[in-house]
């Protein structure tokens, strides 16, 4: 007999956890835009932005479905690809910037939780 499949219970306190990440990005990178970040940021921004996407797939395709932990697997998944802990941290730090973003007491679109840069 299976075992029972796990329930997975999305942030009912949280206002729009059902809105979808990308949409959620892109309001996040024409903000970033019209507060003058200069290019190279903003590409930093989508660059690293892609590889989260690229790698979390349709796991984190809602904002509900983003959790801390996740930034926990990616940080060692990026590890055991080699990458050097500059290159990590500067992909932390970029989605930092967007989910923190993301958690702003104005628009509370995932539940807060910290998100380090590697150590």
């Amino acid at each position: 007999m299976p075992a029972p499949k796990k329930r997975v219970t999305k942030n009912k306190d949280i206002d729009m956890n059902n809105q979808y990440v990308a949409g959620l990005f892109s309001e996040f990178i024409e903000e970033r835009k019209a507060l003058g970040r200069v290019p190279e940021t903003i590409k930093s921004y989508m660059t690293t932005y892609n590889k989260f996407d690229k790698y979390f797939g349709d796991r984190a395709d809602e904002a509900g479905n983003i959790y801390g932990s996740m930034f926990i697997e990616w940080t060692n998944a990026m590890r055991d690809e080699g990458l050097k802990a500059a290159t990590i941290n500067h992909n932390l730090s970029d989605m930092r910037a967007f989910m923190y973003w993301c958690m702003d007491e104005s628009r509370k679109y995932i539940a807060p939780f910290e998100c380090r840069v590697a150590g």
